[in-house]
């Protein structure tokens, strides 16, 4: 039997975090995983199915030609044009190639999931990122809402009517720039997602009596499905209704998330507008795991941190809302909507209050921790 090579490539099926047999890019760990269904892409990073279902093939003309050096967070052009392949010797010697460039390890729970959180030092990346934060920013007019919070009285408190809030509205930033973003790197999560992911693929493609027929869902983030490609993030999946979308919050929050996944029951502890003498509220949709499609809407639960204090974190999640449930009105029914998340008429909530409500932002609430996988972080200013 052959020895695995600790010092190699990792196994080219997502979620397994072993490494290949023989210590060589684009293999197994073992038979078992060789031979399991679907057959993966050999593009190291990749993890989608090879497009003819066959062993030693990759996904697409794309994963094919991609000429990006293997170890993670470096995006430089392999040293000989070939796949697969380190940029340098220098790259090459930096350790296992599985460590990504200029790792940084968030504090983990002894015994519990570890995330490493890997800095992207590529300009292109970068800009991408940027770009991102662009498109999902929306400006004036219609673009504040109460939980942005007061100018007298903050976000949350009690004792301030939304006439008092909306009279004195804490100012919107005009944009936000990209100050750092982190790849978090947890097999843990990871493999969690792909199992959720896996299980509603299927049921997109046969819904089950009953239950909500499957329709493809744009969102305002749908124009970047290959968001962090280049230091390995994988495209999203279509025919399931995989969506990148935003999550504000504190930096600890952030790297909390990124080691543990989200916690559902926290859900309100935020800027939900919360009764007198309560540290939580309930939030519209009941409490699930809310996330944005713009960066303006996340960036209200946002807080501004740092050395100067001018620094916003907020995550970027790859989401599978499956069949998604779309709530229009203002009548909303808490116990009846995540009767049906649970019951598996649907995977997901999304509150439209942008069509029929004129308000500002949609928001897409998940009731599973496991159909978000918190993917990178967005360190920022706003402007």
């Amino acid at each position: 039997s052959s020895v695995v090579n600790s010092e190699g490539f990792l196994c080219l099926r997502p979620g397994c975090g072993n490494f290949s047999y023989n210590g060589e890019p684009g293999g197994y760990c073992t038979p078992i995983c060789r031979d399991m269904d679907p057959p993966i892409c050999m593009q190291m990073g990749c993890g989608k199915p090879t497009w003819n279902h066959k062993l030693n093939d990759y996904c697409s003309k794309v994963c094919r030609d991609t000429r990006v050096c293997v170890r993670p967070g470096c995006g430089k052009a392999t040293w000989n044009g070939n796949p697969n392949e380190f940029c340098s010797r220098r790259c090459r010697k930096l350790g296992p190639p599985h460590i990504p460039v200029a790792p940084t390890i968030a504090p983990t729970t002894p015994g519990g999931p570890q995330s490493t959180l890997m800095e992207v030092s590529d300009p292109y990346v970068l800009r991408h990122f940027q770009d991102f934060l662009d498109a999902t920013h929306k400006g004036p007019p219609n673009n504040w809402t109460r939980d942005r919070g007061c100018t007298i009285h903050g976000v949350g408190d009690p004792n301030c009517s939304i006439s008092c809030a909306s009279a004195n509205r804490e100012p919107v930033p005009s944009g936000y720039q990209v100050v750092k973003v982190e790849m978090n790197m947890n097999p843990t999560l990871w493999g969690d997602y792909i199992k959720a992911r896996d299980a509603i693929v299927q049921e997109c493609d046969d819904p089950p009596a009953g239950s909500l027929p499957y329709f493809d869902l744009q969102l305002e983030t749908s124009g970047f499905p290959d968001l962090g490609k280049a230091v390995g993030s994988q495209p999203v999946v279509d025919q399931c209704n995989e969506w990148r979308l935003l999550h504000g919050t504190s930096r600890q929050a952030c790297e909390g998330i990124c080691e543990s996944n989200f916690a559902v029951n926290l859900a309100g502890s935020g800027a939900t507008w919360k009764p007198s003498g309560q540290s939580t509220g309930c939030p519209l949709y009941g409490y699930g795991i809310y996330l944005a499609e713009r960066i303006t809407k996340a960036d209200e639960y946002a807080h501004e941190e740092g050395p100067n204090g001018d620094l916003c974190s907020a995550l970027v999640c790859r989401v599978v809302g499956g069949r998604a449930h779309i709530i229009t009105d203002s009548h909303i029914d808490i116990d009846q909507l995540q009767l049906d998340v649970t019951s598996g008429r649907c995977d997901s909530v999304v509150g439209d209050r942008v069509t029929l409500l004129h308000k500002p932002f949609k928001e897409v609430v998940i009731y599973n921790c496991d159909q978000v996988l918190p993917e990178f972080i967005i360190t920022y200013k706003r402007l």
